[in-house]
């Protein structure tokens, strides 16, 4: 899954033909006028984060777990991260794992009863990590390549930052309604293992 940024005129061009039908995935904001000139793409980059700030503020969301949260995704998704032609490149099914973490750090942090606020957790976790981790920290690394332009999020609406946070909250739902449907099939086998025993 794709994230990060491209080198290169040639595939700056590519990227934006590829993407331009997708909504405002073509659409980059500049950051950095100078060389390489720094950008941000609406849908791959600024609108999971515009939707994370929101989330973090109308859900009041707390700091302390929001840092512990982010801070290790951080730390997964920089870490699973691969440089390939200029493009930062996180593999399956690494990618799944991280948005597994955020989404179960938002379901510790919130508790079982909480599942909407677990949901918000596990998007701004998701957003915001992957962002510093899979983008951010990579610049470092690229920063100097015959680089002709960064662009955050340069993958659009298939770029894993904007997609970190939907896959969190589908694991988080998908995760707890399994466990829930254990748990009441077990209920149920104990009920009657004991009406036999009677």
């Amino acid at each position: 899954m794709g994230g990060g940024f491209l080198v290169g005129d040639d595939r700056v061009r590519r990227s934006r033909r590829n993407c331009s039908n997708l909504f405002f995935s073509f659409i980059n904001l500049k950051i950095v006028d100078g060389f390489p000139p720094v950008s941000i793409n609406i849908t791959g980059a600024l609108v999971p984060l515009l939707i994370s700030c929101l989330i973090i503020i109308f859900r009041k969301i707390k700091i302390v777990h929001l840092i512990i949260s982010v801070s290790i995704t951080i730390l997964l998704s920089y870490a699973f991260t691969d440089i390939r032609n200029g493009q930062v490149v996180i593999d399956f099914p690494f990618w799944l794992v991280v948005s597994a973490v955020a989404a179960l750090c938002a379901y510790i942090l919130a508790g079982e009863k909480d599942l909407l606020q677990a949901s918000a957790i596990s998007y701004a976790t998701a957003s915001l990590g992957t962002f510093i981790g899979l983008d951010v920290l990579q610049l470092a690394s690229l920063w100097g390549n015959e680089t002709r332009e960064f662009i955050f999020g340069a993958g659009g609406i298939i770029d894993f930052v904007f997609l970190a946070g939907i896959i969190a909250i589908a694991v988080l739902w998908t995760a707890t309604s399994f466990a829930s449907c254990m748990k009441k099939i077990i209920i149920a086998l104990n009920h009657k293992r004991s009406n036999r025993e009677i």
